[in-house]
C-alpha cells in the first residue's frame, strides 16, 4: 500500500434541517409535533413570519463600490446588482427570493442558495436550494462546511462552502423549533374552542320551570327554541317556565387571557411588537414611532446583517471595494411628513443634494439640483 494514502474525511451531519421536527424532542407537552407547515397555520406564527419575510423583501439590497479614496458610489451596472435589485436568475424576482429565503430561516433554521459561476469562475446566478435537501457537513481537521444536496432525480452532490449562501439561524434552529411549546399551546386552545362551538357544548343558556313538566310540554318548549334558531320570534313557556342567558364566566375570560398570552409568547420568539399583530391596548400615539424604531432595531436589523455579511463572504472581493447594504428607509416611507422633513434637513445641512433626494423618491433630476447647500451661520472650522 502506497504510504502517503491520504486517509478519507470523516464528516458528520451539523445542520440536519430535512428532519429537525420528525425527532421524539420535537413533540410538545400538547402531543404534537410542531412542523413549520402545522405551525404556519396558527395565525400568530403566520403572521410573524409574514411580517419579517415580506419586509426583508421590499427592502432594496444595493451594491456599492468603494474608491481607493475612499469614496463610495452606488453600482447599478454589476451581475452583483442584477441578482440583488432584479432578478438573482431568469425565472426568480429578488422580492420572492428574498422572501422565500428568509421564510426558510424562520421556519426551517437554514435557508440556502447555490452560487452559479462561468468557466473563469464568476457568478453568474443564483439557485434557491429547497431546505430540506440540503445537509451541512463539517470536516473536522478545518471545521469547514460542504453542502451535501439531494438531487430530485435521485443521489446526491456536495458544494463547497465558497459555492453556497447559508444563512443561519442561531444554532441552525428555527424560530418555531424553539418556540414549538407557546405555538403548540396556541393551537391545542384553538383546537378547543372549535370543538366547543361545532359540538354545542358550551350552551346559550338554561330553562328552568317552577311546576313539573310534561313529556309533551318539554317536547314543545324544546322545539320553539329550536325554531328560534331559524327565524325570529317569541317563544311562549308554560309551567312557569324561565330562560336565562348564560353570560361569560370566570374561567371563559381566563381561556380568553392565556390565549392572549401565547400571542404574545409567540410574538416575544419573533421579537415581532405586539401593535404589528393588531393588539393595540398598549400603543398610544406617543410610543407608536417608537415602537416602529425598535421593530428595525432588534427585529430586522440583525436579519439584514446576517444577509450582508454572508453574500460579503461568499461572493465580494476580500479587500471590501465592493459590498452590499440593504437600504431601510422604505420602513418610513408610509410616514410621508416625517419622509419630507428627514430630507429637507439633509438638504439644508449639505448632506444631500436636492437631485439625490428626488432620486430616492424616483423622479427626474433637474438642472442645478447637484449642487450641496450650506447654512449661511456656518463657517469652516480653521476659520473661526
Amino acid at each position: 500500500m502506497w504510504p502517503f494514502t491520504r486517509k478519507p474525511i470523516e464528516q458528520k451531519d451539523i445542520g440536519s434541517s430535512a428532519f429537525d421536527m420528525l425527532w421524539p424532542t420535537a413533540q410538545t407537552v400538547t402531543g404534537q409535533v410542531i412542523t413549520p407547515e402545522l405551525a404556519l397555520r396558527q395565525p400568530t406564527v403566520l403572521a410573524c413570519t409574514r411580517i419579517i419575510t415580506e419586509t426583508v423583501g421590499q427592502l432594496p439590497l444595493h451594491t456599492y463600490t468603494r474608491g481607493p479614496d475612499g469614496s463610495v458610489e452606488r453600482d447599478t451596472t454589476s451581475v452583483f446588482h442584477r441578482m440583488f435589485r432584479q432578478r438573482p436568475n431568469d425565472w426568480t424576482t429578488a422580492y420572492d427570493f428574498k422572501v422565500h429565503m428568509q421564510a426558510d430561516v424562520l421556519l426551517h433554521g437554514n435557508a440556502y442558495a447555490l452560487i452559479m459561476r462561468d468557466g473563469q469562475g464568476n457568478p453568474r446566478y443564483l439557485r434557491k436550494l429547497p431546505a430540506r435537501a440540503v445537509h451541512v457537513q463539517e470536516d473536522p481537521r478545518t471545521d469547514a462546511p460542504a453542502y451535501r444536496v439531494t438531487l430530485n432525480e435521485g443521489g446526491d452532490k456536495t458544494y463547497s462552502f465558497r459555492d453556497v449562501i447559508h444563512l443561519k439561524a442561531l444554532h441552525g434552529l428555527s424560530v418555531v423549533t424553539q418556540a414549538r411549546e407557546a405555538i403548540s399551546m396556541a393551537l391545542a386552545q384553538e383546537k378547543e374552542l372549535n370543538q366547543a362551538l361545532s359540538t354545542g357544548q358550551r350552551p346559550n343558556g338554561f330553562i328552568a320551570f317552577e311546576n313539573p313538566m310534561t313529556d309533551d310540554a318539554i317536547s314543545r318548549a324544546i322545539k320553539q327554541f329550536q325554531q328560534l334558531g331559524e327565524k325570529k320570534g317569541t317563544a311562549i313557556l308554560d309551567g312557569g317556565a324561565k330562560y336565562s342567558p348564560i353570560s361569560i364566566t370566570n374561567v371563559d375570560a381566563q381561556f380568553l387571557e392565556q390565549r392572549r398570552h401565547q400571542i404574545a409568547e409567540i410574538a416575544r420568539a419573533f421579537r415581532v411588537p405586539l401593535h404589528m399583530l393588531q393588539e393595540l391596548e398598549r400603543v398610544t400615539h406617543q410610543n407608536a414611532e417608537q415602537l416602529g424604531r425598535q421593530f428595525l432595531q432588534f427585529t430586522m436589523l440583525p436579519w439584514l446583517t446576517l444577509w450582508q455579511q454572508e453574500i460579503a463572504l461568499k461572493l465580494m472581493p476580500e479587500d471590501g471595494s465592493v459590498y452590499v447594504e440593504f437600504l431601510t428607509d422604505d420602513i418610513a416611507r408610509a410616514d410621508l411628513a416625517a419622509r419630507y422633513q428627514a430630507f429637507a434637513q439633509a438638504v439644508q445641512n449639505g448632506i444631500l443634494n436636492p437631485n439625490e433626494v428626488r432620486a430616492m423618491e424616483n423622479r427626474a433630476p433637474y438642472t442645478g439640483g447637484d449642487e450641496f447647500l450650506r447654512p449661511l451661520n456656518m463657517e469652516g472650522a480653521t476659520d473661526a
